[in-house]
C-alpha cells in the first residue's frame, strides 16, 4: 500500500514549545540542586556531589558509568577554577552540551549525563558518562535465512544506525533525530538518502512523527500505529524487519527507515502489497529461482484464502467436480464425521493456529514438544 498523505495531519507548529515559558537555571547552588530534587521527586539513586572549589555534580547512580565519572570528570575537575567554561576545558568527555534550562539539563541527567553546577552562573555544563549495557549483536531469529548476512539489530539505537552505515558508506544517507513521548522521550531517527527518497514522503513522514501526542513508544510496532495511513485497516501498511541488509535495500530504493531506541525492529516505509511476498534471500540467487520463490509465495497465498471454500462448497453442492475414484473413499471418511464440511475446515483451521501458538509464547524447546504432542494428539484423534 502507498504512503498516501492523511487528510487531518496535525499541525507541528501546535506541538512546538514555547521557549519562553521554560524555567531558567538558577545561579545559586542550593536552588539549583533543590530544583532537581523536586523535578526528580528526590530519587534515591540521584546523587548530589559537592566539590571544594565550588563545583556542584548531579547524576543518578544507575545510569552513569562510575570509572568514566571517575576518571574523566571528577579527577579533572579538581583543580579547576569554578566557572562553565573552565568546566570545558578540563571535562575530557567527548560529548559535552551547555544548558540554561531546567528541563533540558533533567533531560540530560536522565539520559546519562552528569551535570556541572558552577556557582553564581546560570549555564550548566553536562557530559555523558552513561553505561554502556548492550545486548551482542547475534543473529537474526525471526528472519533467518542461508544466503546473505548472519547479523541483526539490537536493541540499542547507536548500534543499528552504525550498522546501517557499514552497509551504506555514503554521505548522502541523511540521519534526523527525534524524541516522541511525554512520559518516555523515545529516540527516533529516520534514515533516508538524499536525492534518492522522495521529497514528499520524507516531509510527510516528518510531519507524521512531530504530530504524535502521546504518553510513550516502547516499540517499533507501536510507532507503527500512529504513522501508517489507516489505522481502522486489518492489514498491515508498513513492514518491520531485523535484518540491516533488508534496511539497506529499502534505503537504496528509495524508501525510509525509521528506527526506534530500543526496539529491534526497524520500519519501512512506504510499502507495497507485492514487497510483503519478498524476501533478501531471492536477491542472493538467480534471478530465474527468486521469480519462482516470489511467484510460489503469491500461489501459496491465493491457495490459503481458496482452497478451504473450494473444499467446503465441492462437498456440500458440487460433489460432480470431484473425481469418483476419489469421491468414494471421501465420501466413507466423511460419514464417520459428525459435522457438516464448513464446521470441521473451521475447526481444523482453528485447530492448526492453535498449534503455532505455543512456539511463539514458549520457550524453543518446550515450544516443539508441544506442537509434537499436539500434532500426535490430533493424528489419534482422527
Amino acid at each position: 500500500m502507498f504512503f498516501k498523505k492523511k487528510k487531518t495531519e496535525a499541525d507541528t507548529s501546535k506541538n512546538q514549545k514555547n521557549l519562553d515559558d521554560k524555567e531558567l537555571v538558577p545561579s545559586d547552588k542550593a536552588e539549583f540542586i533543590q530544583t532537581i530534587k523536586e523535578c526528580l521527586h528526590d530519587s534515591a539513586d540521584l546523587n548530589v556531589k559537592e566539590l571544594q572549589n565550588g563545583f556542584t555534580l548531579i547524576f543518578l547512580d544507575t545510569l552513569t558509568d562510575k570509572k568514566m565519572l571517575n576518571q574523566d570528570v571528577l579527577s579533572r575537575l579538581e583543580d579547576a577554577q569554578a566557572s562553565p567554561n573552565e568546566a570545558l576545558k578540563h571535562i575530557t568527555v567527548s560529548s559535552t552540551a551547555k544548558h540554561k534550562y531546567v528541563e533540558d539539563v533533567v533531560d540530560s541527567i536522565l539520559h546519562g549525563a552528569v551535570v556541572v553546577h558552577s556557582p553564581g552562573h546560570s549555564v550548566i555544563i553536562s557530559a555523558i558518562v552513561g553505561t554502556q549495557e548492550n545486548r551482542s549483536l547475534t543473529r537474526p531469529e525471526n528472519e533467518s535465512q542461508v544466503l546473505g548476512p548472519q547479523i541483526a539489530f539490537n536493541e540499542s539505537l547507536a548500534t543499528n544506525i552504525s550498522l546501517i552505515r557499514r552497509f551504506l558508506t555514503n554521505p548522502k544517507l541523511c540521519n534526523e533525530s527525534y524524541t516522541v513521548g511525554k512520559q518516555t522521550k523515545s529516540a527516533i531517527s529516520l534514515l533516508y538518502l538524499k536525492g534518492i527518497a522522495d521529497e514528499d514522503m520524507i516531509d510527510r513522514m516528518r510531519k507524521r512523527i512531530k504530530s504524535i501526542d502521546i504518553d510513550g513508544i516502547l516499540d517499533s510496532s507501536n510507532l507503527v500505529q500512529l504513522i501508517e495511513d489507516n489505522s481502522f485497516a486489518i492489514f498491515p501498511q508498513l513492514l518491520l524487519t531485523e535484518r540491516p541488509d533488508r534496511a539497506c535495500s529499502w534505503i537504496l530504493n528509495g524508501k525510509m527507515v525509521v528506527l526506534v531506541d530500543g526496539s529491534v525492529q526497524v520500519i519501512g516505509a512506504p510499502q507495497t502489497f507485492i514487497e510483503f511476498f519478498q524476501s533478501m534471500e531471492d536477491d542472493s540467487v538467480r534471478w530465474q529461482i527468486g521469480t519462482f520463490l516470489r511467484v510460489l509465495r503469491v500461489f501459496s497465498m491465493v491457495v490459503s484464502i481458496f482452497f478451504t471454500a473450494i473444499y467446503v462448497a465441492a462437498l456440500t453442492f458440487h460433489y460432480e467436480i470431484i473425481p469418483q475414484t476419489l469421491l468414494i473413499p471421501l465420501g466413507e471418511s466423511r460419514s464417520r464425521v459428525p459435522f457438516p464440511p464448513i464446521i470441521e475446515a473451521l475447526l481444523l483451521e482453528v485447530m492448526i493456529e492453535s498449534y503455532g501458538k505455543p512456539e511463539h509464547g514458549c520457550q524453543r524447546r518446550s515450544a516443539r514438544q508441544w506442537v509434537s504432542l499436539a500434532v500426535l494428539s490430533s493424528g489419534q484423534l482422527r
